[in-house]
């Protein structure tokens, strides 16, 4: 039980933590009103960016697990069946 949850815990924190990571970024550096040019409002959506560096990173993330998943399933398996006859 104690291996699963830690386990569990180092994929979710794979996946926060870089996403916290970008959204703090974001916060710090982005401002809005760079284009604006006297009383002409002109905002950007800086978040869209953003949200597509989320998207990306999650995608990307479960392309891991799916390559960790198939090494544990197939390969070390395929180790340990060798390795008992």
């Amino acid at each position: 039980m104690k291996a699963t949850f830690g386990l569990i815990l180092r994929r979710v924190l794979l996946l926060v933590i870089p996403i916290i990571i970008i959204l703090v970024w974001h916060f710090l550096t982005f401002d809005e009103h760079k284009y604006c040019s006297g009383n002409e409002h002109r905002h950007v959506d800086g978040f869209l960016g953003i949200a597509f560096l989320i998207i990306f990173w999650f995608f990307v993330w479960l392309f891991i697990i799916m390559i960790e998943m198939l090494y544990k399933n197939l390969i070390i398996k395929n180790k340990q069946d060798e390795s008992r006859e």
